[in-house]
Formats: C-alpha cells, sequence, structure tokens
C-alpha cells in the first residue's frame, strides 16, 4: 500500500491547511470532520459523507464505511467555481473518472473542521 506525503499548502487566505496530493491514486480512507456540537461526521476520500448527532443510533445518513467508498453518488452538495462563475452541484463531485489527466487533492485545517476536495 502506498502511503500519501503530505505537505503544509497555504491559499490567498490565512488558513494552513494540510494537503494530500493525488488521493485517487490510493485506496478510499475515512477522516473525521469535528463540530463544536455533538454532531459527528465521517467522510470518505471519495467525497461520501456519514452524519449523526451523539451516537450512532441517531445517524442521519447511517451508511458503513465500506459503503461509504462504494457509493461515490452518496455525497454532499458542492460548490463549484470556474472562470468567476458558481455553479451547484448535487452529488459525484468525486465521480471516479479512469483519467491521467485528472488529479484529485484533499486539503484540511489543523481544527479538523473544514475538508476541501478538489479534482
Amino acid at each position: 500500500m502506498v502511503v500519501p506525503k503530505g505537505q503544509l499548502y497555504s491559499n490567498k487566505k490565512p488558513i494552513v491547511m494540510y494537503k494530500i496530493k493525488n488521493i485517487n491514486e490510493i485506496p478510499p480512507f475515512l477522516m473525521t470532520l469535528t463540530s463544536a456540537y455533538d454532531h459527528w461526521m465521517y467522510l470518505s476520500s471519495t467525497g461520501c459523507l456519514t452524519a449523526g448527532k451523539s451516537e450512532a443510533k441517531h445517524a442521519i445518513f447511517p451508511v458503513t464505511d465500506d459503503l461509504l467508498h462504494q457509493n461515490i453518488s452518496f455525497s454532499p452538495i458542492s460548490l463549484v467555481k470556474s472562470n468567476q462563475k458558481r455553479k451547484i452541484k448535487y452529488g459525484t463531485l468525486f465521480q471516479i473518472i479512469i483519467s491521467e489527466e485528472i488529479e484529485r487533492n484533499l486539503f484540511k485545517n489543523a481544527l479538523g473542521n473544514k475538508i476541501i476536495l478538489r479534482k
């Protein structure tokens, strides 16, 4: 298994994030998305999300990790910005497309409350 090598990344905003390049070249993995409240959220590197409140029995999206990795179309709403135009895209942000031209990167801040999946 290939272990991703990350790096610190900072865009124009004063937010420093950890960047993992080419996440499409490694097996899918889960990340926590932290909250200041009693919510819990797990995000697959494929873009799928499961969340709940306090305990597993209160899951909003009751999905196991293996299903999260497989059901790439089960993902949150995405805001896509291209050529200064904003578009709302529903699901399939990280839809699997076999192409060497597409690079998928993951960014996560130190607090763990901001995650960006970019292709």
